[in-house]
């Protein structure tokens, strides 16, 4: 589970039944808490510290207190967006350099705010799809979160097409991918 600064709704599928009714449910973990008469209940992003693996246990109790509970396992983690993406120039001709630029950001639960991603330890991928192509291919793969590249329009290259940033995730970050830059070559 991806999680930004904000707090995301979650419906843990559960279902229970008993002859005498259900008097309620809780919901405890980590990251989460309710006592409501239903599943569901809102994640919060608290802490960096946070983020990796983690569980939620959903109670369910009928008026005798009798109690079920199952145990959801999941890993929450810190949301990523590839800011200031930009391929230049537009047009460019055959054979000469475009330049591509982007930013990783990342949630920062602890500053409440979107930061710039790790230096040197992230890989993002640069892609390329040829107008007309139906998927992307892996131009190059840099290891720094600010993006700063210089490629050669040639060979597969040489052709309109759009470029994008990709970035994996990891154990403790998610995915994510940059919106498309569509560039003329003449």
């Amino acid at each position: 589970m991806t999680l930004g600064l904000e707090s995301k709704l979650v419906i843990f599928r559960v279902s229970a039944a008993d002859e005498c009714g259900i008097e309620g449910w809780s919901v405890n973990g980590p990251h989460v808490w309710a006592w409501d008469r239903d599943p569901t209940d809102r994640i919060y992003p608290w802490a960096n510290s946070s983020a990796g693996a983690s569980q939620v246990d959903v109670e369910v109790s009928d008026p005798n207190y009798h109690t079920t509970t199952k145990r959801f396992a999941f890993r929450l983690l810190r949301n990523t967006y590839v800011s200031g993406f930009n391929v230049t120039p537009e047009p460019v001709k055959k054979g000469k350099y475009v330049t591509v630029k982007g930013t990783l950001k990342r949630a920062d639960w602890d500053k409440g705010a979107y930061v710039r991603y790790g230096a040197k330890s992230q890989r993002v991928q640069i892609q390329f799809k040829a107008k007309g192509a139906a998927s992307y291919t892996t131009v190059t793969l840099g290891k720094k979160s600010e993006v700063k590249s210089k490629i050669k329009v040639a060979g597969s290259l040489a052709k309109d097409g759009t470029y994008r940033l990709v970035y994996a995730g990891n154990g403790i970050s998610g995915a994510s991918v940059s919106v498309g830059d569509y560039v003329d070559v003449k």
